[in-house]
């Protein structure tokens, strides 16, 4: 399970950040998907968490390839111009997806930590989540305005809210990353979850 939530941090950071040389992206989202499906095969469970998290997993690297194939899925915030609507609901979309993995992969912690008495990891993937969704649904609100210049001082507003949803998807990261310090069990077992509670004597 350790290696898991390892392989779903690292996902999530090659995913959610570019790695670019001007215009060449070093390190495709792709990767990182496929690092993150390998660590939820891991994981494997009937819970819906899981079907969410595979599901949104798998549309996402779909998106993935076809950005290579030239899809333009990428809007500017910072320039004067007006994005198309094909773009704009591109984006759109793939934020929907995308909250819908980091659902999923907190979900799955949660549920983790709650079957082996980790209360402050699983309320830590509760509150992560809640953030996530809230700077989500914000920047999903938001992002239509884009289409019009009437409201020009509301980029300051995305951008902002937009670095919120970054700074929260980072927290899912970090939390995997402690996920797989607290969870090293494999399918309900937790070598290491007794230690300090319980000791063993052997004459």
């Amino acid at each position: 399970m350790k290696r898991a939530y390892i392989r779903i941090s690292w996902g999530l950071v090659l995913a959610l950040f570019d790695f670019r040389i001007q215009s060449i992206d070093l390190l495709p989202d792709g990767i990182g998907y496929l690092l993150i499906m390998l660590g939820l095969t891991t994981l494997k469970s009937a819970r819906s968490d899981f079907r969410i998290a595979w599901g949104a997993t798998v549309m996402l690297l779909v998106l993935s390839i076809a950005r290579l194939g030239g899809m333009q899925a990428e809007i500017s915030l910072t320039d004067n111009g007006i994005p198309t609507v094909d773009s704009l609901s591109i984006v759109a979309a793939t934020i929907v997806i995308d909250l819908a993995m980091l659902y999923g992969i907190c979900g799955v912690i949660r549920a983790n930590a709650q079957a082996r008495g980790r209360i402050r990891l699983a309320n830590a993937a509760r509150n992560t989540w809640h953030a996530n969704f809230a700077f989500g649904a914000g920047v999903s609100f938001l992002l239509p305005f884009q289409l019009s210049h009437l409201i020009e001082e509301g980029k300051a507003l995305t951008i902002m809210v937009m670095l919120g949803y970054l700074f929260s998807s980072f927290w899912v990261i970090l939390l995997a990353r402690r996920a797989s310090r607290e969870l090293p069990g494999q399918h309900g077992s937790d070598p290491d979850g007794n230690l300090g509670r319980k000791m063993d004597i052997i004459a």
